[in-house]
């Protein structure tokens, strides 16, 4: 039976917000229902039962007078009931039986392109025409980011939380902390009128220049699936989803000498938990024969997760470091789209594919990158200051933005993640031309031919790479 969410207040000027409480509904009417409104609303949970509404006396009106927020999560829309307390029953709350439409969880399709914002941007909107279905941005950005409401418009809301780290979800998920974990949580989703919120940092710390292959601790797995099951009760109109780290994952894995074959190694240790088996050549400093190491999985199940997860994010795409000082010759390029889609089809044998949404870096880490948005190196300012040096690079590089942006298409996925939009040249002054990676990210993603190379007005000497 659907359920819709009703937010009780006070109107006594005390604070706002204090209990979600779900309502049963009909699949077609609601039937006139009575509340049985606690007295401490701070601590205990309402709970309905269905009885015939007394209409309030003149009496009433000496009672403290409340008022049931009905807020619809897809429209981000409030309907906003006040009454009062019947005399006969001290203590209830009448609800209209207007409240016909119960709500449901953020549809996937309406976040099938999601444009993440940076702690840096300098964008006041997005644009009318933008392909974006959805903004998003991280938590801990949040106080340098300037209004979600003026980006966020009509779209719909993702948040990325990465204000917890992996020793909290360790300590406090088996404990009763949770609950007011829980609570604090609603409170910002109810704020930020967040429709989506994906965790970030649910793995160990680890430093991949020094081998550090910490994971997680094995009864992280049933405290991450409890903690998404109780957000789905108390939360039923929200989606939540978990960022899982790219492919091979430094932080998920163990290893072990290789006495055989990669493939009886994998034999003996049985199915392998989602992280792509990597061999790692080493090179004795005796001049010996090359000895081998497999990297065995020990990550998220992914299986058993996706039980309670509807979403995982997945950067499946990484990108190098550019060095804007070399030449074009020397720079860098992007994974290729093969390379990607080989990440794509192991996480798909995992996990079904319409819960895996995609990311896809535009920026790319460099030391301009912590100046400002315009001045970053990025995949279409093609990592370079001279535009003569990288126009080849420029149309290599969004001519393989569409081919990843064709993989959600191709493999059925939930959407693509574009990581920063604000990176992609939106004043046109140097790039490719304006939000050029995200058009052709877009393109391929909806399936539409892949859009031609828009030239640049700083371009003003002709040049013969257009083979």
């Amino acid at each position: 039976m659907p359920a819709c969410r009703i937010i009780v207040k006070t109107m006594l000027g005390v604070e706002a917000e204090k209990e979600i409480i779900k309502i049963p509904l009909s699949d077609s009417t609601m039937s006139r229902r009575i509340i049985n409104v606690s007295e401490d609303i701070e601590k205990q949970t309402l709970v309905p039962r269905t009885g015939e509404a007394v209409a309030p006396t003149a009496t009433d009106q000496l009672l403290p007078q409340l008022t049931l927020s009905f807020h619809h999560a897809l429209k981000n829309s409030c309907v906003v009931l006040t009454t009062f307390p019947p005399k006969d029953l001290p203590g209830f709350l009448s609800v209209a039986p207007f409240l016909k439409e119960s709500l449901d969880t953020v549809p996937l399709s309406d976040i099938k392109i999601v444009c993440c914002i940076s702690k840096n941007n300098n964008i006041d909107s997005i644009p009318k025409d933008s392909p974006c279905t959805a903004v998003s941005w991280y938590s801990s950005d949040e106080p340098k980011l300037k209004n979600i409401d003026s980006l966020a418009a009509n779209l719909k809301r993702v948040c990325i939380y990465n204000d917890k780290n992996y020793g909290f979800y360790s300590k406090n998920l088996k404990t009763d902390n949770m609950e007011s974990f829980i609570k604090d949580l609603s409170t910002m989703i109810d704020d930020k009128r967040i429709d989506v919120l994906i965790f970030d940092n649910m793995y160990l710390p680890y430093n991949p220049y020094a081998l550090d292959y910490a994971g997680y601790k094995e009864p992280m797995q049933t405290d991450i699936y409890g903690l998404f099951k109780a957000l789905q009760v108390n939360k039923p109109n929200t989606l939540f989803g978990l960022l899982i780290r790219t492919s091979p994952d430094p932080g998920a894995t163990r290893k072990i000498r290789a006495k055989g074959t990669v493939g009886e190694e994998i034999r003996k240790w049985g199915q392998p938990r989602f992280i792509t088996l990597v061999v790692l050549l080493y090179n004795d400093p005796i001049d010996r024969p090359k000895k081998s190491s497999v990297v065995l999985p020990s990550g998220f199940k992914l299986v058993y997760l996706q039980e309670v997860i509807p979403l995982f994010l997945y950067p499946a795409c990484d990108l190098v470091d550019c060095n804007y000082d070399l030449d074009k010759s020397k720079m860098a390029p992007q994974d290729p789209a093969d390379k990607v889609e080989d990440q794509i089809k192991t996480i798909t044998s995992q996990v079904k594919s319409s819960k895996i949404l995609m990311s896809i870096r535009i920026g790319v880490a460099s030391s301009k990158s912590f100046d400002y948005p315009l001045t970053a190196d990025t995949y279409t300012t093609y990592c370079s200051t001279k535009a003569s040096q990288s126009r080849r690079f420029c149309i290599d590089n969004l001519s393989n933005f569409y081919k990843k942006g064709k993989l959600v298409s191709t493999h059925n996925l939930a959407g693509v993640f574009i990581f920063n939009y604000d990176f992609d040249d939106y004043k046109c002054k140097c790039g490719c031309g304006c939000y050029a990676a995200t058009t052709a990210i877009s393109a391929g993603v909806q399936g539409s031919p892949e859009p031609e190379l828009t030239k640049c007005k700083d371009w003003t000497i002709q040049f013969n790479d257009r083979k």
